[in-house]
């Protein structure tokens, strides 16, 4: 008899609490940003973090609920 074990992970789900859609940020100043990220199914290792294709930001994670970035 064979048994084979087949593991499945779900995708994080991710929100970016803030800054909101449509807050200004000026050019220079630093960002406070505040996320939500979870997983139903593992552990979240990092969160990296762009400004379109370019990686502004790699934040690692332990197993703590949160965080500074």
């Amino acid at each position: 008899m064979r048994i084979e074990t087949i593991t499945v992970f779900e995708n994080p789900t991710v929100e970016l609490i803030s800054p909101i859609n449509g807050d200004v940020i000026e050019t220079g100043n630093p960002i406070t940003m505040t996320i939500n990220a979870q997983k139903t199914d593992g552990y979240i290792s990092k969160i990296e973090i762009y400004d379109n294709a370019m990686k502004i930001a790699t934040i690692a994670i332990d197993t703590a609920t949160s965080f500074p970035c």
